[in-house]
């Protein structure tokens, strides 16, 4: 017997534990639609997962009329955050979505997701924007680069403080971007190459605890970990990607994009142009390789 009940619905294939934080809808729309001839009475619909990474979610439809629709809207489906933050390994799940009538179940359906390690960013597949959640200004290895920074800073300028925009002056912000990239440099971080294709299929990221243990970053990993430094003293890190790459960038001045992703490399491109003094990109990758001690470009 068909489905009484069908569901159309959008959804995300791919959870993560960044996602729960940022509050992103899994469904971000459920409609359901009458099949039947008559009209049906007394609906509950529900939304459970496989494994059990959600709380059981639920709700009422009094009556719905023969071959009419009815929008739920965005369900607010709750993530089980210590799930997802256990989760050292990507697992395959399902999404279930039931519709009954007293005990009988009068529509089904179910997607597959991909439920992600807690340190998993899933790329272009499910909003690259989320990349942002892994830039970790108040982690404790963000602390010990900063007063490393303020050393360097102190001998350069004769002032150990991080300032931010508060000089109005875009070489005092180019001056404390050039300090916290030194201090990486002098952590004496090994180089490990990013996967093939990272931003399309997304890649595990190494947070500051991992690379200040294992002493070993990619492009990605390095470019979250000095926009953590940016950030925590009050500058505006970008997150930059190409093909096959990522580097960080940096307002100059206290200014940000209206927008959280930009796909227009113009608006990069005028900003970094001579004379301009807007924005700065820093090839994060060539830190490891310095020896000279000298200030980047």
């Amino acid at each position: 017997m068909s489905d009484q009940i069908v569901f159309d619905r959008s959804y995300s294939a791919v959870i993560n534990f960044a996602m729960q934080q940022n509050h992103v809808p899994v469904i971000s729309r459920l409609e359901i639609k009458n099949m039947t001839e008559t009209p049906l009475e007394n609906i509950r619909v529900t939304i459970r997962t496989e494994p059990q990474f959600s709380h059981l979610w639920e709700t009422k439809v009094d009556s719905l009329a023969s071959g009419a629709s009815l929008n739920l809207g965005a369900p607010a489906l709750h993530l089980l955050p210590e799930y997802l933050l256990s989760l050292t390994e990507r697992i395959a799940g399902n999404l279930l979505l039931e519709a009954w009538q007293g005990k009988e179940r009068i529509g089904l359906a179910m997607n597959a997701v991909d439920v992600l390690a807690f340190d998993e960013w899933a790329g272009e597949r499910a909003m690259p924007e989320i990349l942002a959640a892994f830039v970790t200004p108040n982690h404790p290895q963000i602390a010990a680069l900063i007063r490393s920074g303020s050393e360097l800073l102190e001998k350069w300028t004769g002032s150990p403080s991080f300032t931010g925009y508060l000089s109005n002056n875009p070489n005092v912000v180019r001056m404390q971007m050039a300090a916290l990239y030194e201090a990486i440099r002098s952590s004496e971080l090994e180089y490990c190459v990013a996967p093939a294709s990272f931003e399309q299929n997304g890649q595990r990221v190494r947070l500051c605890g991992t690379i200040a243990e294992q002493k070993m970053a990619n492009c990605l990993d390095l470019t979250l970990l000095y926009a953590g430094c940016l950030e925590a003293v009050g500058l505006y890190p970008l997150l930059i990607l190409l093909k096959g790459h990522a580097f960080a960038g940096c307002w100059l001045e206290k200014e940000c994009f209206a927008e959280c992703v930009q796909e227009d490399v113009s608006l990069l491109t005028k900003r970094m142009a001579e004379g301009v003094n807007e924005i700065a990109a820093v090839e994060c990758t060539a830190g490891h390789q310095r020896q000279d001690g000298a200030l980047p470009n």
